[in-house]
Order: C-alpha cells, then sequence, then structure tokens
C-alpha cells in the first residue's frame, strides 16, 4: 500500500513503477508485478533490472520461455551483469 501511495502522489517514474513490482512480487502477485515492470518498461525501455525481475515474475507464473526471453533481453542491453546472469539460473 505504501508503493501505492507514493505513486499516486507523484509522478510516476520507472523505478517508482519497478519498486511497485518488486514489492507486489515478493508477496506473490506476480500478475500485478508484470503489470508493474511492464509499466516500468514503458517509462524506460532500456531499465534492465525491471526487465529481469519481469522475467522472474514470468517464471514463477510458469511461463519459463518468456522469463527467460526478458532476461536475455536485459543481458543484450548490459552485457555480462552480474545481477542479470543471477535471473537466467
Amino acid at each position: 500500500k505504501a508503493i501505492d501511495a507514493l505513486a499516486a502522489r507523484q509522478p510516476l517514474s520507472g523505478d517508482v513503477a519497478f519498486m511497485r513490482g518488486y514489492a507486489l512480487m515478493r508477496l506473490h502477485r506476480d500478475a500485478e508485478a508484470i503489470a508493474a515492470f511492464d509499466q516500468a518498461i514503458s517509462l524506460d525501455p532500456q531499465n534492465t533490472v525491471a526487465l529481469a525481475h519481469r522475467g522472474l515474475a514470468r517464471s514463477g507464473m510458469g511461463d519459463a520461455a518468456q522469463g527467460l526471453a526478458d532476461v536475455e533481453a536485459a543481458l543484450a542491453i548490459v552485457g555480462e551483469n552480474p545481477a542479470a546472469l543471477a535471473c537466467k539460473g
């Protein structure tokens, strides 16, 4: 709820959308998390952290192929980033 309140009080940024998605993912609300990560990516297409985490959420919902595609898209932007590689598994 705190992240939702923050988003309501200020113009939505990619960072706020990512934080909301991350919080939702931690609460196992993966479908909502994916929507928030989608928003973060639409606001900042180079947001590799949101891409990688959307991949984790998609994998968590059973869509391993799309999840892997997101992580690989993040890696294509940043190269061999240890955090993105960790998401790849």
